[in-house]
């Protein structure tokens, strides 16, 4: 498939590789590193969208945005954008049996790790002035080395610089906060104060084995979904309100930092009724760094860390008979990364005004850490 960019560079789509309902995903000849998300039905908002992406991007190589529009026959048909590979989804390292199958030695400090890197780069797409709106577990990636890529940009609700915005029409109900449950979404201005809700739920399911902080056992639904929507409309946090009960095999949640436990009840208590007590990426951010400069290791297991608040290691309470230790630390599996610094300017990769259609693209790759925050 032969296409041009904005500024008539050619462009010959090889391989259709990826895609859902709206759009498909291929590669591109001849450009390693780059891939071409291109619609199945392009319209005018879409171009205007993208074209509103490329004059205000958020500078960060955990945020993978457009770099040029394309088109076939003059007509808008999609945009180009760095190629992730060495990723999964989110889910697959909150989930603890796809993690232990495929990442054996990522414990609960790159957990910790992965929180914090999911929270750098939202805090980055706040402060560019765009929402993400359907903070979505399947369009967040992890690698081995916990750093976190934001994907499916194009879905965020977009601020244009000089204040226009192009809406993020689609939420998650499990992830929607109780302000917007039930409300056609379609016109409505999202806030980071919406974000911070989703991406609450993100962290805890990151620190909490994969599970949801709305499920309440003791309530009949016919589905954990429905108990999820449920008590997110009711303002109901199981794992700290007494006459609901959280799913019984999942862990305490005393084991977490006393000050991220005080983080989950501010947002889901406290910002059910004031949303402005949910707290954001940038308290997240000095809360999820001290909590994990409070681990420490097991003495029984060195697979296990923990928080330095707790008197015993709460994974040997938890599996009861100790099974076969999970890789050690210095078995040579990737270590987590230092949290990526915000506010660099990754040019290689992102485009305002100029074309980036001969860029070095082979200088973006998802483990880059040439950008990094070193804490140690």
């Amino acid at each position: 498939m032969q296409l041009h960019n904005e500024y008539n560079h050619p462009f010959t789509l090889e391989k259709d590789i990826a895609g859902g309902s709206e759009a498909r995903i291929w590669t591109v000849k001849d450009k390693p590193g780059l891939v071409a998300k291109i619609y199945h039905h392009p319209t005018l908002e879409h171009e205007t969208k993208i074209m509103a992406m490329l004059d205000n991007p958020p500078h960060h190589p955990s945020i993978v945005w457009p770099t040029n529009l394309l088109y076939q026959d003059d007509k808008f048909a999609g945009f180009l954008m760095p190629q992730i590979e060495g990723s999964m989804p989110i889910s697959n390292f909150y989930d603890p049996t796809k993690r232990e199958k495929s990442y054996p030695a990522f414990n609960w400090q790159y957990l910790h790790r992965t929180a914090l890197n999911l929270i750098i780069a939202a805090e980055v797409i706040h402060a560019q002035g765009h929402v993400i709106g359907n903070v979505n577990e399947n369009s967040i990636l992890v690698n081995s080395q916990a750093v976190v890529t934001f994907i499916d940009c194009d879905s965020f609700q977009i601020r244009t610089q000089t204040g226009e915005i192009h809406h993020a029409a689609v939420s998650k109900p499990e992830s929607t906060p109780p302000e917007l449950q039930g409300t056609q979404l379609d016109d409505i201005i999202k806030t980071p104060l919406h974000d911070n809700f989703g991406l609450a739920i993100l962290i805890f399911q990151l620190l909490m084995e994969g599970y949801h902080p709305f499920v309440a056992e003791s309530l009949q639904f016919s589905s954990a979904e429905q108990s999820c929507i449920h008590c997110i409309q009711e303002g109901i946090f199981p794992f700290v309100k007494p006459k609901f009960d959280a799913p019984a095999d999942a862990p305490s949640f005393d084991m977490l930092h006393p000050d991220v436990q005080k983080a989950f009840i501010r947002c889901f208590v406290n910002g059910h009724e004031y949303p402005n007590q949910r707290p954001s990426p940038k308290m997240w951010r000095e809360i999820l760094d001290n909590a994990e400069n409070a681990l420490v290791t097991c003495s029984r297991d060195d697979s296990h860390v923990y928080s330095s608040h707790l008197t015993e290691c709460p994974w040997c309470i938890r599996f009861h008979s100790r099974p076969k230790p999970l890789p050690s630390s210095d078995d040579g599996s990737p270590r987590p990364l230092p949290p990526l610094e915000k506010g660099h300017d990754s040019t290689s990769w992102t485009t305002s005004s100029h074309d980036t259609s001969q860029a070095d693209t082979n200088n973006y790759h998802a483990n880059d850490n040439t950008n990094t925050l070193c804490r140690r």
